[in-house]
């Protein structure tokens, strides 16, 4: 833009520059609203619109960069990718599953549970990622509908991530723009007393009204679209210790679920966890493609169909849909030779909402089954040539790094004990733990520059860049006096649930930091001109920007389980609602005797 229409611009707007701002903090919010755009490319588009109007020079717009909360938030994505990468979260989900027989009631609360403390200190996204498959499992085991236990899973991530400084973004970014305007920073365990409260005040009201909250609904599949058929042969019964199938901790596993032993010519499908596996013996199970990798890397097992000898050190994994090829189908895979014809070995086969076969060796092919495959690029070029494949992809499953766990643990450990102990700032024991966890090899530099959210990383710069904005031009101050008179003369706890209530509403219908980084200021602001101390109105931000259960997008957890089960919107109003009220009250009663007002 030339200068002198910049300038032309400064002057039409001059003396009204606060008015300015809410405009188009109002309009950024009601395409936040409509959803036309993505929400980083509507935050974008905002915070460009301050700087070309003038109202954010440059400088000011540049100086978001050097605030610490994106590049703490960046690193525990990398930290939470660590411990996927590593097993740890798919152990803790497996162990809930094995212990969940025979004890329904007490497995839904460990899961609801365990998912609240984890949620404390990692990500709430890949953890949710991670417990839908296993939340479905443990809804098939107990023989009740999954519908009853993935929002109740979403929710308690979301009320794990409120109990302490890491547990969610908004949290961190709050906490970021406090200290860019002079508020003292907030401990990692400064909130969690609250939170505490928050989340068993929510866990409370789950238990004892979710069955007739929550919709009972039957579910559509029975098993995962990610589970592959596949066998796995026994090369070594040393290495299994002689011990029956429920003692080795190889099989133990959430992603893995057993179906048979081949034994001989003879199918063993009864009393499977009592068997003792001797050398030769094949499993038929179904597994995560992760789980297939996984155990592919043991030395003393062998996954698939075939092994192959002399294969070529440069070798992909990749999934592949099977095309409707003559000589393919209606043929059994045993019969396809795929080894010795193009060098590949069929690690797993696929067929959506149904396992494909009573073992891998008798499956037979349909168009549209997935197979998972191990082999060198010219061989599964040649087979995309002649038609037997489509949609050829690597596969997004890894194998588990599963000894390098205790370095992931130790690693998040080590920034959450140094944090609270204030050895150092936050964002820089999380900097120094990615970077050890990248030496050590828990996880890869592609897996973690890929485990980080650039979207959000995106609308979270952009929002700082309104933020600032909007205190320059003098808005925050502006909407803080208009709201100071109704608040006045009010008591300090009715006024944190007005506050709650707004923020609460507002993430209800927008992007939760978005939301954050704008109520912020405008609490510290409003607290100056009441006259009472901002750290207590800053929290309730925090949690009422967090705390989002009304609708399936309010919270990404919440739209990740909508899609995942058979829901409805209207489900989420039937519990959310009283969960933002019971919830929402619980919370400003803690901060109102902590802190206390």
């Amino acid at each position: 833009m030339p200068m002198g229409t910049g300038l032309h611009m400064q002057e039409l707007i001059a003396g009204h520059e606060a008015y300015v701002a809410l405009a188009i903090v109002f309009v950024t919010f009601v395409a936040f609203l409509f959803e036309r755009f993505p929400p980083e490319v509507t935050a974008s588009a905002g915070a460009a619109a301050f700087v070309v109007s003038g109202l954010l020079p440059a400088a000011d717009a540049m100086s978001v960069f050097s605030n610490a909360a994106p590049i703490t938030i960046a690193a525990m994505f990398v930290l939470t990718g660590a411990l996927v990468r590593a097993g740890v979260l798919e152990s803790v989900a497996g162990f809930i599953l094995d212990w969940s027989s025979n004890r329904p009631a007490p497995a839904i609360g460990l899961l609801l549970l365990g998912t609240v403390a984890i949620g404390g200190f990692i990500n709430n996204t890949p953890l949710v990622l991670i417990l839908i498959p296993i939340t479905i499992k443990l809804a098939q085991k107990l023989s009740i509908a999954s519908t009853r236990l993935l929002i109740p899973v979403s929710y308690a991530a979301i009320l794990g991530g409120t109990c302490t400084l890491i547990g969610t973004s908004t949290n961190l970014l709050v906490d970021g723009v406090a200290r860019e305007m002079g508020m003292e920073a907030f401990s990692i365990f400064e909130i969690t007393p609250v939170g505490i409260v928050t989340a068993v005040s929510g866990i409370l009201l789950m238990l004892v009204f979710g069955r007739w909250l929550l919709p009972d609904r039957p579910d559509t599949s029975t098993t995962t679209d990610s589970e592959f058929l596949t066998e796995i042969a026994i090369l070594d019964d040393k290495a299994i210790e002689n011990e029956p199938i429920k003692e080795l901790g190889v099989f133990k596993l959430p992603g893995l679920r057993i179906l048979g032993i081949k034994r001989g010519g003879e199918v063993i499908r009864d009393e499977l966890p009592e068997k003792v596996l001797k050398k030769g013996d094949r499993l038929i199970v179904t597994a995560t493609a992760s789980e297939v990798l996984t155990l592919n890397e043991a030395e003393y097992l062998r996954v698939g169909r075939t092994r192959l000898g002399g294969m070529p050190s440069e070798t992909q994994i990749v999934e592949a849909v099977v095309a409707p090829h003559r000589a393919s189908m209606g043929q059994k895979i045993a019969r396809l030779a795929l080894g010795s014809r193009f060098g590949v070995r069929i690690l797993g086969a696929h067929r959506h909402q149904h396992i494909p076969g009573p073992d891998l060796d008798s499956v037979l092919l349909r168009p549209a089954d997935k197979l998972l495959l191990e082999g060198p690029p010219e061989g599964l070029d040649t087979m995309t040539q002649q038609g037997y494949l489509v949609s050829v992809t690597e596969t997004a499953g890894r194998a588990f790094r599963r000894s390098k766990a205790p370095i992931a643990l130790g690693a998040l450990g080590g920034v959450i004990l140094l944090a609270a102990f204030n050895v150092a700032d936050i964002s820089i024991l999380a900097i120094v733990a990615v970077v050890a966890i990248l030496i050590l090899r828990c996880i890869d530099s592609e897996e973690a520059w890929g485990s980080i959210d650039g979207g959000i990383l995106i609308l979270i710069f952009a929002m700082l860049m309104i933020g600032i904005g909007m205190q320059r031009t003098g808005a925050i101050d502006l909407v803080a006096g208009w709201v100071a008179p109704y608040l006045g003369g009010r008591s300090p706890l009715v006024t944190l649930i007005i506050v709650y209530l707004l923020t609460s509403t507002l993430t209800e219908m927008i992007t939760n930091n978005a939301v954050a980084v704008v109520m912020t200021p405008i609490v510290i602001g409003l607290a100056s001109q009441i006259g009472v101390d901002p750290r207590p109105l800053v929290v309730v931000v925090m949690f009422a920007a967090s705390a989002s259960f009304a609708t399936p997008i309010g919270y990404q957890t919440n739209t990740l389980v909508y899609g995942a089960g058979n829901y409805r919107f209207a489900d989420f109003l039937k519990i959310g609602i009283p969960m933002n009220v019971i919830v929402g009250v619980s919370t400003c009663i803690a901060i109102y005797f902590y802190y206390g007002m």
